[in-house]
């Protein structure tokens, strides 16, 4: 694959996914495929943790992840509560995403919920790929952003 048709994918990719400002969504895109491109040649990468300090409150598992408010039952009890999109009430997945150089942390979010494994994971690392960019070129650590 050349490097026309990488970045076109990508570009699709993020056209797709991302959310845009109205009338900008090529322009979106194209800056987090451009962020991806370069995070990807300069070694950048974003790691994933637990977020212990995550808030569910606007979830239907009631906020506290334990008990479902739409079947009363516990999590990890075996009993099937489940939307029409598959989505399981008992149990999240909250999640802090971080891209690290240098021993700097550059760029953070937390309170990230199911996102390992879909689309929205992409796009949330290409985002803060690019967050990432934009602060090592602050800090005369220089990506070439083009």
């Amino acid at each position: 694959m050349t490097a026309t048709q990488s970045m076109y994918r990508r570009y699709r990719f993020f056209k797709e996914n991302a959310g845009y400002v109205v009338g900008e969504s090529a322009k979106c895109a194209y800056s987090l495929a451009r962020a991806e491109e370069l995070a990807e040649s300069a070694g950048l990468t974003v790691d994933w943790d637990w977020d212990g300090d995550s808030d569910l409150s606007w979830c239907e598992c009631g906020g506290d992840n334990e008990t479902c408010t739409r079947c009363g039952s516990r999590k990890y009890s075996g009993r099937e509560c489940t939307s029409l999109d598959g989505h399981d009430y008992h149990d999240h997945e909250v999640l802090y995403a971080y891209v690290k150089a240098g021993g700097a942390t550059l760029a953070g979010l937390g309170g990230i919920v199911d996102a390992i494994g879909t689309p929205y994971q992409r796009v949330v690392e290409a985002e803060l790929l690019a967050e990432a960019i934009v602060e090592l070129n602050r800090n005369e650590y220089t990506l070439p952003i083009a």
